[in-house]
């Protein structure tokens, strides 16, 4: 069974929608018997509880634990949600960014997983090539 993260613009004027579109999400997906976390419910309101890294932070080390990202549409939007695309890609997670691609991630895991573990790795080889370069000039 794989385990879903559900990432996307939480804060700004449309607090509220973010939320409930998260939690759209995560009702399709558990319907469908597909286990996910939802920051965006796991934490809801919990503004001023702590610092916004120590939230950004955490969620960043569930997301390593997951198998699968989500993106909901506006998720380029946000800076918190960005950083955890930008992990996902690092960290060898396939990405995904409506329900179909996830049933078809879900569906054949194996391969979408190479995918993405490809990716990072020439993400890093470009990185590498890119920090060499920088050196000799």
């Amino acid at each position: 069974m794989k385990i879903v993260y559900i990432f996307g613009k939480y804060s700004g004027p449309e607090q509220q929608l973010n939320i409930q579109q998260a939690e759209e999400a995560a009702r399709y997906l558990w319907a469908k018997n597909i286990p996910c976390i939802t920051p965006h419910l796991n934490t809801r309101e919990f503004d001023g509880v702590a610092e916004y890294n120590t939230f950004l932070i955490g969620y960043i080390e569930i997301l390593k634990r997951c198998d699968i990202a989500l993106g909901l549409p506006g998720w380029d939007k946000s800076p918190g949600a960005r950083t955890e695309h930008m992990v996902a890609i690092e960290e060898g997670i396939p990405v995904v960014y409506n329900f179909k691609g996830l049933e078809e991630a879900i569906a054949d895991y194996d391969r979408y997983k190479m995918a993405a573990i490809s990716m990072s790795l020439r993400g890093r080889h470009l990185a590498e090539i890119s920090s060499h370069q920088s050196k000799i000039l």
